[in-house]
């Protein structure tokens, strides 16, 4: 994905307006769609690949090191497509109506590092992102799964614990507890 464009490409009209466009390069200098993991292992990636390679016998060393960087090239490419749906989902929704605007607010005032700042489309963008991609990185693994083989053996675990989060979260709102159930 491209967002070097001072404006919105060609072959996005008629997909994308000018105002989601602005918003999602806006995310991307600020890393919030952008790939996770590919910014996480990217500086090291040479170097993690070189230790595969030394550490497993012959061939089977090169063919996992690129088993390793295909994982890579899709588990990023498939993340930062994830972040940029949420973020156009949210941007859409809340200039859908103005009830679902008040929803966006409501639940970003209450339940939300956001709840300081001045609720806008850019900030239900920001929020839905986070919200729902989580920030997973290597310093929610325990330090011995820190390496080349750890790093892939536990790479969902933190999503599957922040993905049980949001769940519990959202079933105590649809039971009408917490603090922005009643907007909901």
């Amino acid at each position: 994905f491209n967002f070097a464009y001072n404006t919105m490409p060609d072959n996005l009209k008629g997909t994308t307006t000018e105002a989601e466009w602005n918003i999602l390069k806006r995310q991307y200098g600020q890393g919030i769609i952008q790939s996770i993991n590919n910014m996480e292992v990217g500086p090291d990636m040479r170097a993690q690949l070189s230790w595969i390679e030394r550490n497993m016998p012959g061939e089977w060393g090169t063919a996992f090191a690129n088993v390793v960087k295909a994982s890579a090239y899709m588990f990023g490419y498939i993340e930062q497509v994830n972040r940029i749906t949420a973020s156009l989902a949210a941007q859409r929704l809340v200039r859908s109506s103005t009830e679902m605007y008040k929803k966006f607010e409501a639940f970003t005032r209450d339940q939300t590092i956001y709840s300081t700042q001045e609720f806008s489309v850019d900030v239900a963008a920001d929020m839905l992102v986070y919200k729902s991609q989580f920030l997973i990185s290597k310093e929610n693994r325990p330090q011995y799964f820190q390496n080349p083989v750890g790093n892939v053996m536990t790479q969902f675990m933190p999503y599957t614990i922040n993905t049980l989060s949001l769940w519990a979260q959202s079933l105590q709102m649809t039971m009408g507890r917490g603090a922005s159930a009643k907007y909901m």
